[in-house]
């Protein structure tokens, strides 16, 4: 049995977006190949998905998980069956876009369930079984879609999600983006503490989700030293490179995701062996130890 030591401090490294781009892929998979990485949110709406998803299945102690998405890329589903959510170039709606709509009540929530459904089933349909669900720019923040992301959670077996409740601010920079997020996480307080019960299980601390796509070595240094020993971390990270060639809504990713597939290609093991408590985990292991700690008691 899988149980957590109270003297180690479990961290998932997980890298986001894999299947937005074939560039960002590519990074993904070298970091893969290096064991720099431990889990992966695979967005089945991005543009390599279909060419890329295989090369995952070589990797079996990699876990994976779906990075829903509802802004920017096209959708899974048919343009009849979610109206509400697509422009009129059948493209999914930009962040602000579909926020304002959702504020603005012109949003039907059925259409949200029916595009992440899809998603969900085209990424079963490639074999793969996903061990957690998350949202692309952090959609679960909100209440409606939270609810959302676990009724599927439920639906389909699905025993982990990120957790956005709990994200450590510590050393990132004060930001417009960073200020909302934080007003976010005060207004929508969602309730993970009812996910047990459900057995839906979620890392206890979040770092990476200030200052998204800006993660260096102090900050890896800073997430390893402020774990708690005996729980789980998640560390999320953007990795990707030349998307200055890209579509323009990649191109302003490319400076911070470069800055981040070289941080964790040539520092990551230099911070990891500071440490001898530190075990690195995905989230199927997350999974046994919290089931595991329930049985205890």
């Amino acid at each position: 049995m899988d149980i957590l030591n109270i003297n180690i401090k479990y961290i998932i490294v997980n890298a986001d977006d894999f299947g937005l781009n074939s560039f960002i892929d590519e990074c993904i998979l070298k970091l893969c190949s290096k064991n720099r990485i431990s889990n992966i949110s695979v967005m089945v709406a991005g543009e390599a998905f279909c060419e890329d998803i295989d090369k995952l299945k070589v990797y079996s102690g990699l876990g994976t998980g779906i990075h829903l998405c509802l802004t920017d890329e096209k959708p899974i589903s048919k343009s009849n069956e979610i109206e509400t959510l697509i422009e009129k170039d059948g493209n999914l709606k930009n962040y602000n876009k579909l926020v304002y709509d959702l504020i603005q009540g012109k949003l039907d929530l059925k259409e949200v369930y029916i595009e992440w459904k899809a998603q969900i089933d085209k990424f079963i349909n490639t074999g793969l079984k996903p061990a957690h669900l998350d949202t692309h720019k952090h959609l679960h923040l909100f209440p409606v879609f939270f609810d959302i992301l676990i009724n599927l959670a439920k639906e389909y077996n699905i025993s982990a999600v990120r957790n956005l409740k709990n994200c450590n601010l510590a050393n990132y920079k004060l930001s417009f983006a960073n200020i909302a997020k934080i007003m976010l996480l005060i207004i929508f307080n969602n309730n993970y503490d009812e996910l047990t019960s459900m057995n839906i299980y979620f890392p206890d601390e979040t770092n990476g989700f200030y200052d998204n796509k800006n993660i260096e070595k102090q900050n890896i240094l800073d997430c390893f030293q402020k774990a708690v020993p005996g729980r789980v971390t998640e560390l999320i990270c953007h990795p990707g490179s030349n998307l200055r060639n890209c579509k323009l809504k990649y191109a302003n990713m490319s400076q911070s995701c470069e800055k981040e597939t070289d941080t964790f290609d040539n520092l990551f093991n230099e911070v990891v062996n500071k440490y001898n408590n530190i075990k690195i985990i995905n989230y199927r292991d997350l999974i046994n130890y919290k089931i595991n700690v329930r049985k205890e008691f």
